[in-house]
């Protein structure tokens, strides 16, 4: 729009022939329709940081304060794991392959391509060995790691052992380089990752060394992660996707993880959920013989289950009977080198031993491998980008559906991260986005093959790394807590944030390795919510106070009506209700995405505030309500302290000490007047022993005497109800 000066608006009155009363009067209707829109604009704008707060607060734009009274209902069972289904497991962070070299433009304040936010962040290039970051995903509690990604489709895998000084050499790097055979050797190089013009993501190589392998390997296995590793699915086929993939690199990779692995040094670690235990295969018969040491951990126990290619169907030419067939490929090459030719298959294909059963014992090895060990690998595919069901979906899902254990998808619903803040912002806290996320992919698969899981492979909110004034602010968990609870509803079983570390998107802060507030979204959602998940509605009771900064018209009967129906329309509140596996116990996840409404729950299903004690509150709020801090706030407190490390015998004194533990989640075992730096300390339960100087404190509030559960604007909470109150006897007693 372009703006006019009064002098020009009066030269175009005085041509028109208006006298200058006229002229006034249509300057100030123009400028009172300006302010009126610049008003409008104001209000309806998210704040995107913390001088906008504070802008706002001082300007004589009408704005209002509300608090709503709600009713919740849990009114039926939406998807249930089962007594054996393990819920932990449902949250994953994904690894990707990017280098320091992959920048994305306009994806910062500066709106310039010098963003590069894939620095030491990588597969090959991050910190594994470093007290905070294994320090931070350790307290996570088992998550599951996908590595992939983009990039997982030029990644050769080292075949042979190499010095470190030999490993990607440069003199290999130019003789490839110099050789005219191009074709034969583009994929037997193990070459550093270079930029280039000829594939769509604008590099090619990347080698995995085998050293780097263990070192990945040693880290999954000290903080308790389990892998889901992508395969490269383009190995020889020179980007042309109708080629017959070559396995020979695959094959060597998958033998070497047959190797032992190299064992840290042990070191205290958190209390975590049991993990799946290999069994032994005995020559003769199920007895197991007393002198025989235990077998050794293979590099093959961190993986849990494979992909094959990442989003291959950028590719224009694929089709869904050679997509299929690379998957059955994969499939007999793990059969063939973790499994007993002899053995009838799996469900899912893999000749396996159950790892999760410890009572299913396997019958006896080959006599060539005495003291084999066979394990149970899940498969995962395609990859696709959004969900589009159309004949060659259905085919794909008809031709792997015996061998795949589940089909995943990728999303980025808030669009590219080059946007501008203003527009990620109003995607993040729109309360109705993503209501639907995963319907359809849950309608597609039980119609065709309900055996088979769902998986979130990858959802990162923007594409192109995000934006680093969203991506990593506080604004950033509303969308992703909304995302991991609407698809646990329609039936997920993994939810896989982009990324652990890299882009403006990732959980840990590559810089600082200290955790972005998604982190503990992430963190209370695995340690909070269970394996029961119910369907949930919300409904407004009563609009119970609405002021307005510079109007007084909250006596009018009309406008109290006008407003509520306003409410009634479109609330900006999201209500989820699990029943945690731990306990029977209720657990609500409640979203509050309004700017300027305090929401109260008065009434669960039948249950009034009585029923709802006692219970432990963990509210998340920004400092001074600003969206994009980078701080986070729970029950008031940073849960991020930083403590004095005690020295070696101290520590191993409290290492021996039982810390004392809430029925839901890690308490503090404070004394009376202990200062919260003590405390802090007292509640870390990983990473002991090292030299971080970051621990991890959440307390509770913890609410014995019946009050109504209250959220504050901008904020977002989780309400676990003891085993004892009513609500939880009602709904999860039965499980």
């Amino acid at each position: 729009m372009n703006h006019h000066n009064s002098s020009s608006y009066s030269h175009y009155y005085e041509d028109q022939g208006k006298d200058n009363g006229t002229v006034l009067s249509s300057l100030r209707r123009q400028r009172r329709r300006q302010r009126q829109r610049r008003q409008e604009h104001g209000r309806r704008r998210r704040l995107h940081d913390t001088s906008n707060v504070q802008a706002k607060t001082k300007t004589k734009t009408k704005t209002k304060e509300t608090t709503i009274a709600l009713r919740v209902q849990l009114t039926d069972l939406a998807h249930d794991w089962g007594p054996s289904g393990d819920f932990g497991s449902y949250v994953c962070v994904c690894m990707d392959w990017w280098n320091q070299d992959k920048c994305d433009g306009n994806n910062n304040e500066n709106n310039t391509t010098t963003d590069c936010p894939w620095i030491h962040a990588s597969v090959l290039t991050a910190p594994l060995d470093h007290p905070k970051l294994r320090y931070w995903v350790q307290a996570l509690g088992g998550v599951t790691l996908r590595v992939g990604g983009t990039l997982a489709d030029s990644i050769v895998y080292q075949e042979e052992e190499a010095d470190e000084e030999e490993e990607a050499d440069e003199e290999e790097e130019e003789e490839f380089n110099n050789n005219n055979d191009a074709n034969n050797n583009v994929r037997r190089q193990c070459l550093p990752m270079t930029k280039s013009n000829r594939t769509h993501s604008g590099f090619e190589h990347g080698c995995l060394t085998r050293r780097r392998w263990r070192e990945f390997t040693s880290f999954a296995q000290s903080v308790k992660a389990r892998i889901v590793f992508g395969i490269n699915a383009m190995y020889g086929r020179e980007y042309d996707v109708t080629q017959p993939w070559d396995s020979s690199n695959a094959r060597s990779f998958l033998q070497f993880l047959q190797q032992p692995q190299p064992q840290p040094q042990q070191q205290p670690q958190p209390q975590q959920q049991p993990q799946p235990q290999l069994v032994d295969v005995d020559d003769s018969s199920n007895d197991h013989h007393d002198d025989q040491p235990p077998l050794p951990v293979l590099l093959a126990d961190a993986i849990v289950g494979f992909e094959f290619g990442n989003e291959l169907f950028h590719f224009e030419n694929i089709t869904a009977q050679n997509q299929a067939q690379g998957f059955h490929q994969l499939n007999d090459l793990l059969n063939e080198i973790f499994g007993d030719g002899d053995d009838e298959k799996t469900s899912n294909g893999l000749v396996v031993v159950d790892n999760h059963d410890s009572n299913n014992v396997p019958p006896p090895s080959s006599p060539r491998n005495p003291r084999s060990r066979r394990h149970r690998f899940d498969l995962y595919g395609a990859d696709v980008v959004s969900w589009k069901r159309g004949p060659f979906m259905d085919e794909f899902v008809n031709l792997t559906q015996d061998i795949l254990t589940g089909y995943t998808w990728h999303a980025y619903p808030l669009g590219s991260g080059q946007d501008d803040v203003q527009h990620l912002t109003e995607q993040m806290m729109r309360a109705d986005k993503l209501d639907t996320l995963g319907d359809k992919p849950m309608r597609h698969i039980q119609q065709v093959a309900p055996h088979l899981k769902l998986v979130m492979g990858e959802a990162g909110g923007a594409y192109n790394s995000g934006h680093v004034n969203c991506s990593n602010r506080f604004m950033d968990s509303f969308w992703y807590l909304k995302a991991m609870a609407t698809l646990a509803q329609n039936k997920h079983d993994l939810f896989c944030r982009q990324a652990l570390l890299g882009g403006h998107y990732e959980l840990i802060d590559q810089a600082t390795l200290t955790p972005n507030p998604s982190y503990f979204a992430a963190l209370l959602f695995k340690r909070l919510m269970g394996r029961h998940i119910w369907h949930t509605s919300t409904a407004l009771l009563a609009l119970l106070a609405s002021s307005w900064s510079s109007s007084s018209s909250s006596s009018d009967p009309q406008q109290q009506q006008q407003q509520q129906q306003e409410h009634e329309v479109k609330l900006e509140q999201r209500v989820f209700a699990h029943c945690n596996e731990h306990a029977s116990t209720v657990t609500l996840l409640v979203l509050n995405y309004s700017p300027d409404t305090t929401a109260v729950l008065e009434q669960v299903d039948e249950f009034v505030p009585v029923d709802l004690v006692p219970r432990e509150e963990y509210i998340a709020t920004a400092p001074g309500n600003a969206l994009t801090s980078q701080t986070i706030l729970i029950n008031g407190r940073d849960p991020v302290v930083r403590v004095v490390i005690p020295q070696e015998e101290e520590q191993q004194e409290q290492d021996q000490q039982q810390q004392e533990q809430s029925w839901t989640f890690l308490k503090n075992s404070q004394s009376d007047g202990q200062d919260d730096t003590t405390a802090a300390a007292a509640a870390a339960t990983a990473g002991q022993g090292t030299s971080n100087d970051e621990r991890l404190f959440l307390e509770p509030n913890t609410i014995t005497s019946p009050q109504v559960i209250e959220l504050p604007p901008y904020s977002y909470g989780f309400f676990v109800f003891g085993q004892e109150s009513r609500i939880s006897q009602a709904k999860c007693g039965g499980f």
